[in-house]
């Protein structure tokens, strides 16, 4: 087993580690040879799953994996150690990443040539505890087969989604997302004493590849467009989603299968949402958010 990597850009792949922590402390990291794949599973005991992709070729200038587990090196990892190193790689002018061991122990260590306050060029050493997962485990962290959507719409900025999430928190701990097929999206929440509302309209509905999915058998497609879907899901949930926000995605899209949950499918720019204008970008985030009974 080995894992090499000259890191080019740290700073997206630091934005990730500090997403995914807001979501577990501890978290799995799979290394493949064209992709690297952060995992939040529900075996963390939470209800909220997510599965982020990121590139290789956006993230490192050069790398080498190798393992007898597929070609792939699964690692359960604490997110405070790896965002920690990340961060000190950011301003970084040479920063490698090595799965390597210390006292017989995996460690992903990070060497870091930088420049002090002085001026003068230094170099850090981090060392990032992990644990290697064996074949039979990393089988069970898979992503969720869902159902298609009953209704699927492209979110307004994920910033201003979470400040009134922020907002409503205090009002109650389940809140209703509902929308429909004609642009319209809306967060509701209420207790006894107080119902609030957030609308946002002239949205899109982005359109389903037909190659993807057989049209008759896509249920956003055989609706009336104004009718609204709505699934109850926990606030702290949300607001957890909302912490994509710090990678600036390009686009975000909801979508809302009633009686099981929201999915959403967060697409990331080159340089962390930076460069917005690059259609392709460098990875993306799965979202899967369960439904909570009234």
């Amino acid at each position: 087993m080995r894992f090499r990597a000259k890191i080019s850009n740290a700073s997206v792949l630091f934005k990730m580690a500090v997403t995914m922590e807001k979501l577990s402390k501890v978290f799995v990291i799979r290394i493949h040879p064209e992709f690297i794949q952060f995992l939040v599973s529900k075996d963390r005991g939470i209800g909220l799953q997510a599965f982020a992709k990121l590139e290789n070729n956006t993230l490192f200038e050069e790398h080498t994996v190798e393992s007898l587990n597929r070609g792939e090196i699964w690692l359960e990892i604490t997110g405070e150690h790896f965002s920690r190193a990340l961060k000190c790689a950011i301003n970084g002018t040479n920063v490698v990443m090595r799965l390597t061991k210390k006292q017989n122990l995996p460690v992903l260590a990070f060497s870091i040539h930088t420049k002090g306050r002085t001026g003068k060029p230094i170099q850090l050493n981090q060392d990032c505890p992990c644990r290697v997962l064996p074949p039979a485990q990393t089988e069970e962290l898979r992503e969720p087969v869902v159902p298609n959507p009953d209704v699927h719409i492209m979110l307004p900025p994920v910033l201003a989604v979470k400040s009134m999430a922020d907002r409503m928190k205090a009002i109650g701990n389940h809140l209703v997302v509902k929308a429909n097929m004609s642009g319209e999206f809306v967060m509701t929440i209420e207790n006894d004493m107080v119902k609030l509302e957030t609308f946002y309209d002239d949205l899109d509905n982005p359109a389903i590849d037909p190659s993807q999915v057989e049209p008759s058998q896509q249920p956003s497609l055989n609706r009336n467009p104004k009718d609204f879907a709505q699934v109850r899901i926990d606030t702290r949930d949300f607001i957890k989603f909302c912490t994509c926000h710090q990678l600036n995605p390009m686009h975000t899209i909801c979508c809302i299968i009633e009686n099981h949950g929201l999915v959403f499918y967060v697409y990331i720019g080159e340089n962390g949402g930076e460069n917005i204008g690059d259609a392709q970008g460098c990875g993306t985030i799965t979202y899967y958010l369960p439904c909570k009974a009234i």
